[in-house]
């Protein structure tokens, strides 16, 4: 009536709500003694109506607090403990006044009257006063509790002391592992603790407390969750992944569904050590054996309580998993700022160290984490056609989530001091190559590491000490050669982003790099990838501005350029033959020390010029180099014992029909100036054709030209017949070749009879019985021999498709 009466006449009764509210305050303040609620008079269901009535009141306070703040605010001390009061008493059975009263206190506590409630917030982390504890409500009412008093105490955390603080991790750290929660609830709580990192920093500080050990407990506890996900959940959702990947209906029971159901219902046990929060220990959780009769009823209750949590557990999605895993690097990254900030008790606030125990956390975050961040391999299931079409847009939306989450997972181990980001990933290297080599999006992780200044020396020898050891499977192991050479290509690129430091990171490796690559290269059964580490390192290092790692370089010239001329000049694949000049042409060091092996250049400089288009563009660079910089005599000296194969690559480098390589080779020769001329003591090497005429052409005619073009079509079906010939051809290009010998064998038909001609010869006698007649007469011959040869070689080309 009350709030039907100021709905109606709002502008009227204003001033009679604001002296009614007092009252009101008054009302939900009232409650039974303690020793009249022993009684055994005491008439439960008369107080479960007052209290419903009470709840009521409040409610309607919730309405209009609002627009009466100024007036509640007077009276906040009765609110507090009104509300409270109505917490601790209301009946455990009757869970719809206990769900009233928390969305009445939820809206309560969304104006500033929260900040009245900070001295008795202690009260509210106790679970038995919250929630009650009655079954129903405890099912039903823990979500819509602990984001109430999550979002109180997140809007009065600057206000609360450590103890609180404390208390709250307690709480929000146990729901992170309650798997009868919501995914929901479970992110929130994440969330909750990440906000409440600089608070705990902050009063610390001004307390003198042990924030730095909360910190590191709830380290702890993101590194468990992120260890029950890769254990539980993402097993759970790889299965049902590959369930619906034939597009079959999810069946309502899977062998094995059952117990990876149930395994992620587990309890949780705490073990206090000395401290407000304890460490979290996530026990496997199992049914008990049926000891006798008397426990049968119970073990029915805890069968149906396993099958809800089951039911929760096939409800849990990719998408929920995401968002958990996203937030839970966010705060591991917050979490590792805090403790890096939060001075230890007794010690200064430069001491940023981590302590051996705190080190340990990292490594079991390290593990579990990149194991975890496998969700974004799982593709999210599309529940309708229309989602379909949004394939591609959702794929793109992923990668640049999980390149997000990706880079700030990276961004927690930039925060620690160096000597514990080494100490890390010196005892888990093996484990995070491991990772990398079954998701391979985790390589950003990797470069995140090598492009930060801090972290690129320490990460880039962690990783090339791990790679020398396991060289020798480059050579036999496909699928980890391939890794590897990514992560050497890695370490060498950031000695180009960071040249000062990783300098002096690779310059003790290069030796043993180079000299490994060339002896296991000799010995392995697929030797490719040992010049292409060679490739990528001369390229990465053969800027020209890195004097340092040149003066590595030179002892091991002789050696690598002789071996490497040996290769050049042997019997093997062309495109190994091509990497061997390529190698011999980038070494890294400077043009100076080069002087001496000049003679070892040649050959290989002779075979780019006539190699492929990355090959003469590389000898062009090479050769223009040594043009401009060393005297003539000196150069044509050592020219010589090549001068005609290179003055002919030279000339036909002129034809190459790209135009800036052509240009490139001009250059070259109007540099060499009157030199050119003086070396060109052989002709060019022309294609003679002793030919008297051109063969069959294709006569082509253009509008704007009177005369027609003569195509000549003799290369064309030689080609079409060699593709023929050769089983390896593609179908689709063995049918073009077809088509071609077919059309020109078709227009070198006489086509001149008419249609009843063709009749009457093929109706004739002699077609079906008798002997075929012999031709009277001669047989004609075409007197070009040119034609006769490509209409040869056409009509083989029939038989030769005909047999495919």
């Amino acid at each position: 009536i009350v709030v039907l009466m100021y709905q109606l006449y709002k502008q009227s009764v204003h001033d009679d709500v604001a002296e009614f509210i007092p009252l009101i305050l008054t009302t939900i303040t009232l409650q039974p003694l303690a020793q009249h609620r022993m009684s055994p008079a005491f008439n439960k269901e008369v107080f479960v109506d007052f209290m419903a009535a009470q709840i009521k009141t409040l409610s309607f306070l919730a309405y209009i607090v609002k627009i009466y703040q100024d007036i509640v605010n007077a009276h906040s001390s009765q609110l507090a403990q009104g509300m409270l009061g109505l917490l601790v008493l209301c009946p455990q059975e009757v869970a719809h006044l206990r769900k009233e009263l928390l969305i009445a206190a939820r809206h309560i506590l969304a104006t500033e009257l929260r900040n009245k409630f900070v001295g008795c917030i202690e009260q509210l982390f106790d679970e038995n006063i919250l929630i009650g504890t009655g079954w129903t409500a405890y099912e039903s009412l823990r979500p819509l509790a602990y984001s109430t008093l999550a979002d109180l105490v997140h809007h009065v955390r600057q206000h609360l002391p450590l103890r609180d603080l404390a208390a709250a991790v307690a709480v929000f750290s146990k729901n992170v592992h309650d798997e009868s929660l919501p995914t929901s609830i479970q992110t929130m709580s994440c969330k909750l603790l990440l906000n409440l990192v600089e608070c705990i920093r902050t009063r610390s500080d001004q307390e003198s407390g042990n924030g730095r050990e909360l910190l590191i407990r709830m380290l702890e506890v993101f590194v468990l969750k992120f260890k029950t996900i890769a254990k539980l959940q993402l097993p759970m959702l790889m299965q049902k992944s590959r369930q619906q990947a034939p597009q079959q209906p999810p069946q309502s029971t899977t062998p094995g569904a059952g117990p990876l159901g149930t395994s992620l219902s587990v309890p949780l046990g705490s073990t206090t050590s000395g401290s407000g929060l304890g460490c979290l220990e996530l026990q496997a959780s199992r049914t008990p054996s049926v000891e006798d009769a008397g426990r049968a009823a119970g073990l029915q209750f805890s069968s149906s309580l396993a099958d809800l949590k089951e039911d929760k557990a096939n409800n849990y999605t990719v998408v929920d998993c995401r968002s958990l895993v996203k937030t839970l690097v966010c705060g591991v990254k917050t979490i590792t700022w805090g403790i890096g900030t939060c001075k230890v008790p007794g010690g200064s606030l430069e001491d940023k160290q981590f302590q051996p125990k705190e080190t340990l956390v990292f490594i079991r975050l390290v593990k579990y984490a990149l194991q975890a961040l496998d969700i974004y391999t799982l593709q999210i299931t599309s529940l309708s056609h229309a989602q379909t079409r949004n394939a591609a847009i959702q794929s793109a939306v992923r990668s640049k989530e999980e390149k997000e989450v990706l880079d700030h997972f990276g961004g927690v181990f930039t925060m620690m001091s160096p000597s514990t980001f080494r100490e890390v990933f010196s005892t888990t290297i093996e484990y995070v190559v491991e990772r990398l080599n079954k998701n391979s999006a985790l390589q950003i992780v990797a470069n995140f590491f090598l492009a930060n200044r801090t972290t690129s020396p320490i990460f880039a020898t962690i990783l090339v000490e791990y790679l020398l050891e396991r060289m020798e499977e480059m050579g036999s192991n496909p699928e980890k050669s391939n890794l590897y050479l990514k992560l050497f290509k890695l370490v060498f690129g950031s000695v180009s982003l960071f040249a000062a430091e990783n300098e002096l990171m690779l310059k003790p490796h290069l030796h043993k790099i180079v000299n490994r690559s060339m002896s296991l290269a000799l010995s392995a059964r697929d030797p490719y990838n040992y010049f292409l580490l060679l490739r990528a390192l001369f390229r990465s290092i053969g800027g020209g501005s890195h004097d340092l790692l040149y003066q590595e370089f030179l002892p091991l010239l002789p050696t690598l350029l002789q071996g490497l001329n040996g290769l050049q000049s042997g019997l093997h694949k062309q495109h190994m033959k091509d990497l061997f000049v390529e190698l011999c042409l980038t070494v890294p060091v400077r043009l100076s020390s080069l002087l001496p092996y000049l003679p070892m250049l040649m050959d290989p400089l002779v075979s780019a010029l006539n190699g492929s288009q990355t090959l003469i563009s590389q000898g062009l660079r090479t050769l223009e180099l040594c043009v401009d910089n060393l005297q003539p005599d000196f150069l044509y000296e050592h020219i010589q014992p090549v001068r005609a194969e290179l003055m002919q690559a030279l000339w036909r480098t002129l034809r190459n029909p790209a135009d800036s390589i052509a240009q490139v080779a001009f250059r070259v020769l109007g540099k060499f100036g009157g030199g050119n001329r003086k070396m060109m003591m052989e002709p060019q090497k022309l294609e003679y054709n002793d030919r008297d005429t051109v063969g069959p052409c294709i006569t082509v005619y253009f509008q704007d030209h009177k005369n027609p073009i003569s195509l000549p079509v003799d290369k064309i079906i030689e080609t079409a017949f060699n593709a023929l010939k050769q089983s390896g051809t593609d179908s689709f290009y063995r049918r073009q070749c077809w088509e071609i010998i077919r059309g020109f064998l078709v227009a070198n038909l006489e086509l001149q009879d008419d249609r009843h001609t063709m009749i009457q010869l093929f109706s004739h006698s002699s077609f079906a019985t008798g002997e075929i007649a012999p031709t009277q007469g001669s047989l004609y011959k075409c007197t070009d021999v040119e034609t006769r040869k490509v209409h040869k070689m056409a009509l083989t080309g029939m038989f030769a498709a005909a047999a495919i």
